[in-house]
């Protein structure tokens, strides 16, 4: 096999592994970071953050927290409609 093979072949499993986590409707942090590429640390920022927090679940302090990928879906939405607006407005 070829270089330019095993590149493809790697880009073609990334694309697997990546369709197997957005088929799923609850995420982990780790998930959450490799789908959307932000990290634990700044997700934690997100969620605690007083105005329009990331939407998370979590049983008990301390329990595992996860995420609904709807809701998750939405608030991102969410938040690039704001950064859009206030883009918006610098240009004005």
């Amino acid at each position: 096999m070829g270089k330019a093979d095993s590149k493809y072949q790697e880009v073609l499993d990334i694309e697997i592994e990546m369709n197997k986590i957005q088929a799923k409707t609850i995420i982990t942090p780790k998930q959450y970071t490799e789908i959307y590429n932000l990290s634990v640390k700044l997700q934690g920022h997100c969620r605690n953050r007083i105005k329009d927090p990331l939407p998370y679940y979590q049983e008990a302090r301390g329990e595992k927290i996860t995420y609904y990928v709807e809701e998750v879906d939405k608030w991102r939405s969410k938040q690039r409609q704001k950064k859009d607006k206030i883009r918006y407005l610098a240009v004005i």
